[in-house]
């Protein structure tokens, strides 16, 4: 899955995501998106389906970040807004860093799903 607007190329694209799905693996959000549907923890939406995460990006210095929206508290998985998943993925080091806001954007939309 490539999109045309993503600075990755179909072949190399697969071996980029899978190397930072590793990485990051320690990560509560890269271990929910790789687990996927095989797991109890689940946040039903109201259209009567269940999600595990969904991820946005966000630049900050130049570099561009990753990070979860759905977020996994005390109370269980929450939806956050855009601004109130990015301070908390911060606050609680619930992020990837990129090199660019470009690489951070196309990893976010769906570019992490070339490493399963």
């Amino acid at each position: 899955m490539s999109d045309l607007n993503s600075p990755y190329k179909v072949p190399a694209e697969r071996a980029y995501a899978e190397d930072i799905l590793e990485k990051n693996k320690h990560l509560d959000f890269v271990r929910r998106a790789q687990q996927g549907r095989n797991q109890s923890l689940q946040l039903n939406n109201p259209d009567g389906s269940a999600s595990t995460h969904r991820m946005a990006s966000a630049s900050r210095d130049g570099k561009g970040y990753v990070y979860p929206t759905i977020v996994n508290t005390v109370k269980g998985l929450q939806q956050l807004g855009d601004r109130e998943a990015m301070d908390y993925a911060f606050r609680n080091k619930q992020y990837i860093e990129f090199p660019t806001d470009a690489e951070a954007q196309s990893f976010a939309k769906g570019g992490y799903k070339a490493g399963w």
